[in-house]
């Protein structure tokens, strides 16, 4: 039966809830999973929340404050005897690999699932929909919000607890189907390759700053200013995991490359950068243009 009243849910903050959630597992042999990050402000991508489901209980674990509350869960998930739910759960899973060395070993991916089953639409509300008849909103403002500001508000946390709350019997119905349609072995495959995703690096591009709109307003030394800007925002982004566009959107690196510029007082006279981007990287960029060296 599909439970149509909200499922509770409890912060994982204490070594007892902790010790109750692994209880949970246990018992249950089944558990939903998702995580909230942020690709967009973050070089790297940060791990902002993880949630888990078991039947009748969504734990949510804080890794900024509560992080040592995690990895207990690193012998459940490589349990070939107790399955992980996820849908389309590839970054979470490089995620939960990159921080906390998780793997896993018996993966059910809803998202996987329904695209061998020829669901046209594969959004996990979409596909709860489908084979559940629940309806269940996913604004995409809650999507996109920060996920990193503490305290989360109410709606963000309802956000995330949907995320998993249906998933064990979404997995369900979506079992049964594949095995009707004699389309299991193709399913599992697509589960290993969910289970074996891992986080790589971003690598430079040298020739990336030939794609910079704008390009075409430079003579042949801004290019080659350009170029080393490009380079150093890079660098300067891996360092301090923030976004690229962060550090110096291409808009300012054009009008930064168009003319030499010197000193960060020139820089404020053409009115590059706004104060607090002169203030916090205005030498490291005068220097960058300059030389291309390190800063």
């Amino acid at each position: 039966m599909v439970r149509h009243m909200t499922q509770p849910w409890m912060w994982v903050d204490s070594t007892e809830v902790c010790d109750a959630v692994c209880t949970d597992i246990e018992r249950s042999r089944c558990v939903a999973l998702d995580t909230e990050y942020d690709s967009f402000r973050y070089f790297h991508g940060k791990l902002c929340l993880v949630q888990l489901s078991t039947e009748d209980m969504t734990y949510l674990f804080d890794p900024f404050e509560c992080a040592s509350y995690l990895p207990p869960l690193k012998k459940y998930f490589s349990d070939d005897g107790i399955q992980t739910v996820l849908h389309a759960g590839d970054n979470d899973v490089r995620l939960l690999h990159r921080d906390y060395g998780f793997t896993f070993n018996n993966v059910f991916d809803t998202h996987r699932a329904a695209e061998v089953l020829g669901c046209p639409r594969l959004a996990l509300a979409t596909v709860i929909e489908t084979y559940l008849g629940v309806s269940v909103p996913k604004p995409k403002k809650l999507q996109r919000s920060c996920w990193d500001c503490r305290p989360l508000s109410n709606e963000q946390i309802s956000y995330a607890v949907s995320d998993t709350r249906y998933l064990i019997e979404l997995s369900r119905r979506l079992r049964a189907e594949l095995r009707q349609e004699n389309r299991e072995e193709e399913a599992q495959h697509a589960f290993r390759l969910v289970a074996e995703a891992r986080w790589q690096p971003k690598r430079f591009d040298a020739r990336g700053y030939l794609r910079v709109k704008g390009i075409n307003r430079l003579d042949k030394e801004g290019r080659e200013r350009l170029s080393r800007l490009y380079a150093w925002r890079f660098r300067h982004a891996e360092q301090t995991n923030r976004a690229l566009f962060m550090i110096l959107s291409d808009t300012e690196m054009i009008d930064l490359s168009e003319k030499p510029v010197d000193s960060v007082a020139a820089m404020r006279e053409r009115g590059l950068l706004s104060e607090k981007k002169m203030a916090s990287i205005g030498a490291d960029v005068v220097a960058a243009m300059k030389s291309g060296s390190e800063s």
